[in-house]
Order: structure tokens, then C-alpha cells, then sequence
């Protein structure tokens, strides 16, 4: 079975809990979270795909 590490699920209570102020703000768009912070916006998921896999390398 799969673990997903705690971070995973803290950053997904964040964009959770922030979520009207995040699609307010990116209307449309794909956003990462890290650590509870934005680190990528666009209309196009491999590109913030992209992002997250240059900062977690």
C-alpha cells in the first residue's frame, strides 16, 4: 500500500482551507503547492508539473 507523506496531506488541508482566495486569484489554472505556499500557476499542468519536479530535484 501506497503511504503518502504527511507534507502531501498538510498541503492539501492548506489549498483546502485556502482554496476560494487561490481560485479567486489564478481563475483557471493549475496550482502547486509546497510546504504550504504556492510554487506554480498555469493554464497548463505539465508546466506546473515541470515546476514542482525542478524544485524537488
Amino acid at each position: 500500500m501506497l503511504r503518502l507523506p504527511k507534507r502531501f496531506w498538510e498541503d492539501k488541508e492548506w489549498a483546502f482551507t485556502h482554496y476560494s482566495e487561490l481560485v479567486k486569484k489564478h481563475p483557471n489554472m493549475w496550482i502547486a503547492v509546497l510546504n504550504k505556499s504556492i510554487i506554480g500557476v498555469s493554464s497548463d499542468l505539465g508546466k506546473v508539473e515541470e515546476e514542482d519536479g525542478q524544485r524537488n530535484n
